[in-house]
């Protein structure tokens, strides 16, 4: 993860000759789920995102950016006593937590009010791993809700593919405001022999983001 790091630091120190070089920073709301044959809902979490471009050319650059998100999924729980007797559905949450290096080509069109499409991967480490699980009691008609910290279980690597699509309007010659929508999935299971053994989920989800970018040079 440091070499990640001191590879950014290094390309934001090269030679800034022209108005190509930008730092960004954006956030948002995103909504996830895994694959699986079982009918999941979608968490809501946040993501954070500092990026660096490039701009090579007027219309095509090169984006990399250190990555907060939150995902996971949520699993409704319906269940009966031995008499038949309905018990109240209960929500269990599923949350992932990762930094993300997301890698992206991008091509631009447009000048103040501009658009973009972007196609990369998306590298992520796991932080943090939190599920939860009933434990019940059927002659006493009790379920109680628990949650239990799996970091140590799950996959620690993720690897994704992501496509984004997004406008923006310069408001003055270095500062400019943009949003966007992107839709990530998983390559990689997160879970493995020690987590979910039987079941292959992989992440997938959409974000919705808001943002500005700052030029380097004038």
């Amino acid at each position: 993860m440091n070499k990640i790091i001191l590879i950014i630091l290094l390309i934001t120190t090269l030679n800034l000759n022209a108005q190509n070089h930008f730092i960004g920073i954006k956030g948002g709301v995103n909504w996830t789920n895994v694959t699986t044959q079982h009918s999941y809902k979608y968490r809501t979490g946040i993501s954070s995102e500092l990026t660096y471009e490039y701009l090579n050319t007027k219309h095509y650059s090169f984006i990399i950016g250190i990555n907060y998100n939150q995902r996971g999924y949520i699993n409704e729980c319906y269940f009966k006593t031995s008499d038949n007797s309905p018990i109240e559905k209960t929500v269990l949450h599923n949350d992932y937590y990762y930094l993300s290096v997301p890698i992206k080509a991008t091509y631009n069109i447009g000048d103040n009010i501009f658009g973009f499409i972007s196609i990369g991967v998306s590298p992520s480490f796991l932080i943090e791993a939190k599920n939860q699980i009933l434990s019940f009691d059927y002659t006493v008609h009790y379920v109680k809700k628990e949650t239990i910290n799996n970091t140590d279980k799950a996959q620690k690597f993720d690897l994704a593919g992501l496509v984004e699509i997004g406008g923006g309007y310069k408001l003055s010659d270095k500062l400019i405001l943009f949003s966007s929508f992107a839709y990530q999935r998983s390559f990689i299971t997160f879970s493995n022999s020690s987590h979910f053994s039987i079941k292959k989920y992989k992440h997938y989800g959409m974000t919705l983001s808001l943002g500005f970018k700052y030029a380097l040079t004038k």
